[in-house]
């Protein structure tokens, strides 16, 4: 049986820690993925639950897909 998807505050946690893992500025993220500086540090914050669309676009600007942000989650169960 495959894990549940995380928290929003759990993926709020696991997008910071892939963007600092990948040396990405707040700034650098918001210019690549087209999100605003704010919304991003919202999102990092876990002050709002995210969205798929939102999910997507941060994973662009860290050059991964979607998929590749919860299958690094999952492997960070185990």
């Amino acid at each position: 049986m495959t894990a549940p998807g995380p928290t929003p505050r759990q993926l709020a946690a696991h997008l910071q820690k892939l963007r600092e893992d990948a040396k990405v500025t707040i700034e650098q993220l918001a210019e690549r993925s087209g999100l605003p500086i704010d919304r991003v540090i919202l999102i990092e914050s876990g002050a709002v639950d995210q969205n798929v669309e939102e999910v997507a676009r941060y994973a662009m600007g860290l050059g991964l897909n979607l998929s590749n942000v919860f299958r690094s989650w999952e492997r960070g169960l185990n």
